[in-house]
């Protein structure tokens, strides 16, 4: 678990065009996933700025619509080593749902997350 500095990100530019049927599927990174009794809270983080990618959002909104899945999208950051949430989109069923968060809030989505597959 990184902890200090910026987390480095692989460039999967190498592998552009590895399926010549189909040359602009690209591996997509995982900021966090989270497991409980065969279910999975999928999160990426992206910053203010940051933009999700049309294969990312395919990506996302494919996972949204899997049994087993739930899919947060946080813009958030770390300062120093403390994350910072300015808000949250929540993707079920492929239908994004954005709102404000802060990490308080961003804590007790996951726990709402946790307590639903527990109480399932």
């Amino acid at each position: 678990m990184m902890r200090n500095g910026e987390a480095k990100h692989i460039d999967f530019a190498d592998l552009e065009g590895v399926i010549p049927t189909n040359p602009k599927l690209m591996p997509s990174n995982v900021d966090f996933i989270l497991e409980r009794r065969g279910q999975f809270l999928f999160g990426e983080f992206k910053r203010p700025e940051e933009q999700i990618s049309g294969g990312q959002k395919i990506l996302l909104e494919a996972l949204s619509k899997k049994s087993g899945f739930k899919v947060f999208v946080a813009t958030g950051w770390n300062e120093g080593t403390s994350l910072v949430i300015e808000q949250l989109t929540v993707i079920r069923s492929g239908t994004w749902m954005t709102e404000p968060c802060n990490l308080e809030g961003f804590k007790q989505r996951i726990r709402d997350w946790y307590a639903a597959v527990e109480a399932a």
